[in-house]
Parts: C-alpha cells; sequence; structure tokens
C-alpha cells in the first residue's frame, strides 16, 4: 500500500509540473488578412522587461533566407540596437501550422521602413540582449 501512495504522490507531482510549466501559445491577431500583432514569443522568467518603438531598419534571416532571426531598428533619436526573434519549438507546441502560420507574421510585421512598440525581454549580462515578445501596432 505504501508504494501505491509513493507512486501516485510522484506522478501528480510529475504532472502538476508539467502543466505549471507549459510555454503560452504564439497567438497572431489579423486585420483582414494582415497580421497587425503577435504574441508570446519568447518566454524567460530571468529576464527583465521592457518596451521599445522605433523603425526597422534592416532584417536578418537565416541561411535559407526564410526564417528571421532579428532585426535592427533605430529609434528617434538616431539609437540603433538589434533585437533577437526566436520561433524555436513553436513546432512542438503548435505544430507545423502555427510554425509557418507566426512566421509568415513575423515577415510581415518587420518590413523594412515601419514603425514599431514591441515588449521585449532584456536578457544576458547586462541585459544586453534583447528578445521579441510581443509586436504591436506602429509607435
Amino acid at each position: 500500500m505504501k508504494w501505491f501512495y509513493l507512486f501516485s504522490v510522484s506522478a501528480l507531482l510529475a504532472v502538476s509540473t508539467i502543466f505549471s510549466s507549459a510555454e503560452a501559445e504564439v497567438m497572431v491577431k489579423y486585420r483582414g488578412n494582415k497580421a497587425v500583432a503577435i504574441a508570446h514569443l519568447y518566454q524567460d522568467n530571468s529576464c527583465q522587461p521592457g518596451t521599445i518603438t522605433g523603425r526597422i531598419v534592416k532584417r536578418e534571416f537565416d541561411a535559407s533566407g526564410l526564417r528571421l532571426n532579428g532585426f535592427v531598428y533605430e529609434e528617434t533619436n538616431g539609437r540603433r540596437g538589434f533585437v533577437n526573434v526566436s520561433i524555436d519549438g513553436i513546432e512542438y507546441r503548435q505544430g507545423m501550422a502555427g510554425l509557418s502560420n507566426a512566421s509568415s507574421a513575423l515577415q510581415q510585421l518587420t518590413m523594412v521602413g515601419r514603425r514599431f512598440r514591441a515588449d521585449v525581454l532584456y536578457c544576458g549580462a547586462a541585459g544586453r540582449m534583447l528578445n521579441l515578445v510581443t509586436r504591436f501596432g506602429n509607435s
């Protein structure tokens, strides 16, 4: 009987850990057939949240030229920065359709010359690495 009790408690703890660490699904908001916002891209509780605004001046893609790795933005004062865009693992959480949807939305939302406002996470040493969390609207 003790073994059954221990097994039950262990199974309950494992299940609750799985559900409590589940990441939110990436969400894309459309107006007509145009993507206007994307949310829940990067999730890391050890980073500091922030908001940036500016104009996209350059995009960086992977070797295939299809998957966005990040973009360079410029603030109104001329200062530039780089924002990482990570869509790794979406196919495991939402399938290949979810990955395709997120990738397409990001390409629309990060067109060069577009003004934007976005939520980011400042990660790494002294918060020097910016990761896109949510991209929404024009600034």
